[in-house]
């Protein structure tokens, strides 16, 4: 599987306006400002953002207008990739392909800013996330790299701590494309795209290579069959997962291949099905789709114990749900990076309101960021 050929997208289902709730901990696509215990969801303040609204500040490019692939300049892009990540003051970025993070020791107000730092033994990351700790962690877009992270964010090109999920493999200990992550209190969460499968670690790894927890979407650690269809604890079903997120609580996963969001309303404790399925009415379905209750290539995802955000990649949009969905075939309420729910547009060249294959997203108190991939940029959106 070659992770540059495939894209990404954040569905926002429903109409009008959305109110998002932010999450106060630190984790992947989400913003931090709370340590979580091990059985409290993560819940937080509402932000407001309208269907079709403009971004307020982009990151990547000079302008709105511009997409060019950046080559290596501290204010440029190429092909970044997956959520990004705020801690503290610091906003981080995957410039996957400038093979680097970059590191912009204040959050941009102003377009094409310059970052302060790249990290560049990245080795093609991805999804990045904070632990409580402050342990930097980045997922990897590249079945030949492990899960890399830092003890604390770098403030000089250095290379990682350790790693876990050794590359290319199928175990306990090892991954395959682990596109993104999610590190919410005691958890730390891989979508293992390359085995079809999500790897569970409790407490958060802080040595390398240790063993995952438990995992799901395969019968055991030593199969990584795909396919399609009813998913059971003995006949689980995942495609290519690019996509995790919890609020310490509720489970959803993006299940990209089969064009679904798979929800648990309770975070499991070992491989259990899912209890509801999004982007398809039932659980035998995976046909991609254009409305407000399909996707196409749904990817990395995030919740901040209110409201669900997930990128709709192939449908070039981003959506959310105004309260966490816990129903089969929920609706979203709003929609960005198009007009509307029926509309799948990528203009070239951009605007302030489009997207193109977006690829990652995070939201804090005020903000929230999309990682707009082939446009080589990351929109902010302020809050109304």
């Amino acid at each position: 599987m070659n992770i540059k050929n495939r894209s990404l997208r954040i569905v926002l289902m429903g109409a009008g306006i959305i109110s998002l709730g932010i999450l106060v901990t630190e984790c992947s696509g989400s913003s931090s400002s709370a340590t979580a215990t091990s059985n409290n969801p993560i819940k937080g303040t509402a932000l407001t953002f309208t269907t079709g609204q403009a971004a307020d500040v982009v990151i990547g490019q000079p302008n709105f207008v511009s997409n060019s692939n950046g080559t290596g300049l501290l204010n440029q892009l190429g092909d970044p990739w997956g959520n990004t990540v705020v801690s503290g003051t610091k906003f981080l970025v995957s410039d996957v392909g400038n093979n680097r993070i970059l590191v912009f020791n204040t959050i941009p107000t102003a377009n094409g800013a310059t970052a302060d730092l790249a990290i560049t033994q990245s080795l093609y990351t991805s999804s990045l996330a904070v632990s409580a700790s402050g342990a930097l962690f980045a997922g990897a877009d590249d079945s030949s790299v492990p899960i890399p992270f830092w003890s604390s964010i770098p403030t000089t090109d250095v290379a990682p701590t350790n790693s876990l999920g050794s590359p290319l493999g199928l175990s306990r200990t090892q991954a395959s494309y682990t596109d993104a992550i999610s590190v919410v209190g005691n958890k730390m969460i891989a979508a293992d795209a390359g085995n079809s499968r999500i790897m569970v670690w409790i407490p958060v790894p802080t040595t390398n290579s240790p063993s995952a927890t438990f995992e799901l979407g395969q019968a055991n650690f030593t199969s990584n069959s795909s396919g399609s269809g009813v998913y059971s604890s003995s006949a689980p079903y995942m495609n290519s997962p690019e996509g995790v997120t919890t609020d310490n609580d509720h489970l959803y996963v993006s299940d990209t291949q089969n064009n679904r969001i798979l929800g648990w309303k309770s975070f499991p404790s070992g491989n259990t099905a899912p209890d509801f399925v999004l982007g398809q009415t039932d659980f035998t379905g995976g046909s991609p789709g254009l409305s407000a209750t399909q996707f196409n290539f749904p990817t990395n995802i995030v919740t901040n114990g209110v409201q669900l955000f997930a990128c709709d990649t192939q449908n070039h949009r981003v959506l959310i749900w105004n309260t966490l969905p816990t129903t089969t075939d929920a609706a979203p309420d709003v929609v960005l990076g198009q007009a509307d729910f029926v509309s799948n547009a990528a203009p070239n060249p951009p605007t302030a309101n489009s997207m193109n294959t977006p690829t990652g997203i995070y939201v804090t108190d005020t903000q929230l960021f999309v990682t707009d991939r082939q446009n080589h940029r990351v929109l902010i959106y302020n809050s109304l």
